[in-house]
Parts: structure tokens; C-alpha cells; sequence
């Protein structure tokens, strides 16, 4: 079943397929009557992929004032959303990750440049060292951290990036679950419905060591809450694990996760920038979106 996410005052929108099309169109439907579609992303993820986005830039252009020679050119710099494309940072990461074993030749550098830098390299190194790793040359003239930290930058904003980001109604809204425990899953979807209940998830009690259900806090979607989880991560399927299905079997409980997947983005791979861009622009503004069903 097609949908689409469709932010206020931007009309921005963001298509989804539902393989769990009864879950879907029940939820909607509760939400509806409720007067409650109309979810707001976690207030902050806008500001702290901003955040992220920034560093990386500043830590580029601070690099590049002293690393063109050493690199032959300049580290390219984006506009700050830019950087939203992950060819982008995949081509950040892969040039450092190969520029640690590269060669540096102070004799040709000295003669492309003759500067003070080239000179100054030439004074750490004997004759019988000529071309030594750039690394190392870097660590000689107290760079390191500075080059390390491009790595480091890359990586933080890729952490916000591929975030489950909470999306939430104004007000707090919840209703029976009729549906089979078993589309309970920790496998990653783009549009989940998330685990914001009382008490703990059967999965959660098993790795919390109740393994003989003393307790009575288990609550494994009894009730399907008005709080989706927005992530622009690859969809993977992510089995339970042996020792968990045991367990389970022990039970006579159905082996679940912590969330019930309700969309993936058809065409997430060849649109991953836009999508990102436009859930950027709509958290920075704040804009609130209503899941739309394409109903005949």
C-alpha cells in the first residue's frame, strides 16, 4: 500500500510502501478519529544536525589552510547542506582513510612549492627517508589531531544522519492492539511505530535478566501509541537471536523487538539527499506532518 508523509506550509512529502497495509491503515484510522495525525519531529534533531553539518565544514576549511600543498589541492567544501549527500561524505572518508598511505616526496614538493613548509619538512627527515608516509609528515608539524578530526567530524554528523528520529502528536493518544505480537521486530524500517509504553518489552525483559517472568511489567505493544520513529537508514531485516527463540519457546511466548514497522521509502537509494534535505528544512521550521493513506 503507497503513502505519503506530508509536511504543513512546505507541502514537502515523502513516500512510503506498507507491507503491514491492515496495521497501517488501522493506526491512521485511530489517529483520525482521535484527531491526533499530526506529528511533530524530536524539536532538537534539526538544530543538532545543523550542529553537525557546521563542524564538518569549519574542520574542512581549517584544514585547508595549511594542507594543500601537503595534498596537492584543497579538501572541497559544500554549501551546509551539502554535506547532506552521502557521496559526499563517502568521498570525504575515503580520501582521508587513503591519504594515510600516501607518500610524501619532499624532494618534488620542495621544488613545486619551495616554501617554508616544504623546507621545514626537508629538515626532519635524513636523505635515506625521501618519500615518507604523509601521516607521518603531518604528526611532525603537530597536525594530527586536526587531520584525525575530519574523520571524527564525519562520523558524528553520519550518527545524527541515520538517527531514528521521534516523531510525536501534541497530545498523548493511545489505543487497543488487535494484531499479532509477531510484528513486533527489531529489523530497521524507514516509518515505525515506536516503543513508548508503559512497562517492558518481552525482548527487554530477556536482556534484562527477568528470565522467569517474575515480574509483571511486560507490555509488548499491547496498546499502538501515537509516536512513529522517522529513520532514512537502509531497511535491513534483523533476525531475533537463537538464544532469545529459545528462551521464548521455554515461554510459550512469540519471540518480538521493539517496534512494529509500518513503511519503507520506495525509492530511498537514488533520492537519500532530497529526503534528508527535506526533513532538515521542515525540523528547523518546525513543521508538523499527517501521514496521508492513498485510499481508492
Amino acid at each position: 500500500m503507497q503513502y505519503h508523509l506530508v509536511f504543513d506550509n512546505t507541502g514537502d512529502v515523502i513516500p512510503l510502501i506498507s507491507d503491514n497495509a491492515e496495521v497501517l491503515e488501522y493506526f491512521v484510522d485511530s489517529l483520525d478519529r482521535a484527531g491526533n495525525n499530526n506529528f511533530h519531529l524530536e524539536p532538537t534533531y534539526g538544530y543538532r544536525l545543523k550542529n553537525g553539518l557546521q563542524l564538518l565544514h569549519i574542520q574542512i576549511e581549517s584544514i585547508n589552510t595549511w594542507a594543500t600543498e601537503l595534498l596537492n589541492g584543497s579538501i572541497a567544501t559544500h554549501s551546509i547542506d551539502g554535506y547532506l549527500d552521502q557521496q559526499v561524505l563517502n568521498r570525504l572518508h575515503s580520501d582521508w582513510v587513503q591519504s594515510q598511505s600516501q607518500e610524501y616526496n619532499i624532494v618534488e614538493k620542495c621544488q613545486r612549492y619551495n616554501s617554508e613548509q616544504s623546507r621545514l619538512i626537508h629538515s626532519y627527515y635524513p636523505d635515506d627517508i625521501p618519500s615518507p608516509k604523509l601521516s607521518s609528515v603531518i604528526k611532525h608539524l603537530g597536525l594530527s589531531d586536526e587531520y584525525d578530526k575530519l574523520n571524527t567530524r564525519i562520523h558524528q554528523l553520519e550518527s545524527v544522519l541515520y538517527e531514528s528520529v521521534q516523531c510525536t502528536t501534541a497530545s498523548w493518544v493511545e489505543f487497543a492492539n488487535p494484531f499479532s505480537k509477531s510484528l513486533v521486530t527489531d529489523s530497521i524500517g524507514n516509518f515505525a511505530i515506536g516503543f513508548r509504553h508503559l512497562g517492558r518489552t518481552l525482548y527487554n525483559k530477556f536482556s534484562n535478566f527477568d528470565l522467569d517472568l517474575v515480574y509483571n511489567d511486560e507490555n509488548t505493544f499491547d496498546q499502538l501509541i501515537a509516536c512513529v520513529d522517522l529513520q532514512l537508514a537502509m531497511p535491513q531485516t534483523i533476525l531475533p537471536s537463537a538464544e532469545y527463540v529459545a528462551w521464548c519457546k521455554r515461554h510459550n511466548q512469540i519471540p518480538s523487538g521493539n517496534r512494529i514497522i509500518i513503511g519503507n521509502i520506495p525509492d530511498l537509494t537514488n533520492r537519500l539527499t532530497e529526503y534528508r534535505q527535506i526533513i532538515f528544512r521542515n525540523s528547523l521550521q518546525n513543521n508538523s506532518f499527517t501521514i496521508q493513506l492513498n485510499k481508492g
